[in-house]
């Protein structure tokens, strides 16, 4: 393959993984899972999100109240609300834990 189709093939699949969206595993944990209807904890809710959507928007997408949301896991790792997804993460969602 010459250099010129090794340019446009590696344009076009650039493109293409931008396009694409992916899957997005979602797990709802203690009292958010009352805000989605048929939550299974054991399953969770997968999502096509775009590459680059934040956590934020995701959250208002489940119709989940965002101060109800104080600690964000993305693939086991705590995150910001602002934080960018970018392909198959596993994403889990926190209420406020107390205890005495």
């Amino acid at each position: 393959m010459n250099a010129d189709k090794r340019r446009i093939l590696s344009a076009f699949i650039c493109v293409h993984l931008r396009l694409k969206s992916m899957p997005l595993q979602i797990f709802l944990n203690a009292t958010l899972r009352q805000y989605v209807a048929g939550y299974n904890p054991y399953q969770g809710i997968s999502l096509e999100v775009a590459p680059g959507t934040p956590v934020a928007r995701v959250i208002s997408q489940l119709g989940l109240p965002a101060q109800e949301v104080t600690l964000i896991m993305v693939d086991g790792r705590r995150q910001e609300a602002d934080f960018p997804l970018q392909g198959h993460e596993r994403l889990g969602l926190f209420p406020p834990i107390g205890g005495g």
